[in-house]
């Protein structure tokens, strides 16, 4: 994903609305407009503000300005030139209404480009070195994103650095003096993430969802409780005073939407923003340097043989970044506790990678998330009907609502959700239909 500049234009007149949409998308902009400089407020993020000053839009105070990112159509009229000469403000550019579009879009790409350095510093002291383009690519995005406060969802294989590329996004956000509340909702309980999102009166837990300003990141989002996903929409749609919310996930987002295993809310507000992250694969150029780097120890930064380096490039690393540092980690306490700085042969690295075992979820495991993910797609397709889905899946009622409380689902979930769906469709519907009246 690419992540565009965001030019914000304050006009009321269509023509000019209209042009400037035309001319700036054109450029690969994402624009977007509003007609009064009370809305500024409200607009979180925007890399250049354009404003048309015409007679018919209200009186724009230069102090509530951001100077630096404004640029003004004017028809350079005295009490234009007045207010700037009284803000002292030398960064605030007029231009005639009549300036030619390139003179305007010369501007613009001058401006962007001197912003860059602006933009918030990265410490991804936990992503170790990188020379891939692909992954500075990804930081690049992260960067961009850190100055917003939208919620969003990293995607990318198990073990790629999904956590630390979030960790990373909210330390050089403008949120990184306040908490962040880190959930993996693949290993904690549905009562402890319950407890943590809403609070426990009993326990003094205060809800996290409830803390202005601070991130909430959802591991494995897809594996959060069906209901407390519900819960979460709710309140996040309810509530002006909400965390951010990182989600992240090793599966193709819209892909578990459609499954059933993420609630149709829920999705729409994590899914404007999806960030990707890069297999180690996808990276090779990163493999020795982070392999050197997860073997420094206390100052000693032993290096690789070429042979070394040769075999850690043809490894396969399905586990990604996390199994070459658990192959780097076992690497380390093989060599004892005051390894050389020396260079480390290819046999060493071998020797580690053949003890390695994949991790394998144990039978029981595997079998209970397959019941629990059947469970869940049934009754989204049947929304929430016990007797079609216990029918469908050649059970008695007993037996399957045994199988509901067991995973501890909640059919009447089901039925909210496919309501909201329904409506969602249905709202759709009407404005495909509204557009085609129109046009």
């Amino acid at each position: 994903m690419q992540m565009q500049h965001r030019i914000l234009l304050l006009a009321d007149t269509p023509q000019i609305i209209r042009r400037w949409h035309l001319c700036l998308s054109a450029q690969g902009y994402a624009v977007s407009h509003i007609n009064d400089i009370n809305q500024l407020a409200s607009q979180e993020r925007f890399d250049q503000l354009l404003i048309d000053l015409s007679e018919s839009l209200p009186g724009v105070s230069l102090s509530q300005l951001p100077v630096q990112r404004t640029l003004l159509l004017d028809s350079a009229n005295s009490q234009t030139q007045t207010a700037i000469t009284e803000n002292k403000s030398d960064q605030l550019t007029i231009l005639a209404k009549s300036a030619d579009d390139q003179e305007v879009l010369s501007i613009i790409r001058a401006r962007l480009q001197s912003s860059v350095t602006a933009e918030p510093r990265l410490y991804n002291t936990e992503i170790g070195p990188v020379l891939s383009p692909n992954m500075q690519a990804t930081l690049q995005q992260t960067q961009r994103i850190a100055a917003a406060s939208s919620n969003l969802t990293i995607v990318g294989a198990a073990g790629s650095g999904k956590t630390s590329i979030a960790k990373t996004l909210h330390a050089a956000s403008k949120h990184a003096e306040q908490p962040l509340t880190d959930l993996n909702c693949a290993q904690l309980s549905t009562s402890m993430i319950s407890k943590t999102l809403f609070g426990d009166s009993e326990l003094d837990i205060p809800p996290a969802i409830t803390q202005t300003d601070a991130t909430l990141l959802l591991r494995h989002i897809e594996q959060l409780d069906f209901r407390l996903q519900i819960q979460l929409s709710t309140s996040l749609s309810q509530t002006e005073t909400t965390p951010r919310i990182i989600a992240t996930t090793s599966a193709d987002l819209d892909e578990i939407f459609t499954s059933g295993q993420l609630a149709a809310d829920l999705y729409y507000q994590i899914s404007d923003i999806c960030l990707q992250v890069p297999s180690l694969q996808q990276r090779t150029e990163d493999i020795p340097l982070l392999a050197e780097h997860f073997l420094t120890q206390n100052n000693n930064r032993p290096t690789l043989s070429n042979s070394a380096k040769q075999l850690l490039l043809h490894e396969p690393w399905e586990g990604n970044v996390a199994q070459l540092k658990r192959c780097m980690d076992q690497l380390n306490i093989e060599r004892g506790s005051d390894p050389s700085e020396g260079v480390i042969e290819a046999a060493e690295i071998l020797a580690v990678l053949e003890e390695s075992a994949p991790e394998i979820p144990s039978f029981n495991q595997a079998r209970a998330e397959f019941e629990r993910n059947y469970l869940v797609r049934i009754l989204t397709f049947t929304q929430g009907k016990v007797s079609k889905a216990a029918k469908l899946a050649q059970r008695n009622r007993t037996d399957f609502y045994k199988l509901l409380a067991k995973h501890e689902l909640n059919a009447a979930d089901f039925k909210k959700s496919a309501k909201t769906a329904g409506q969602t469709s249905a709202t759709v519907k009407t404005t495909v239909s509204a557009l085609s009246k129109s046009a």
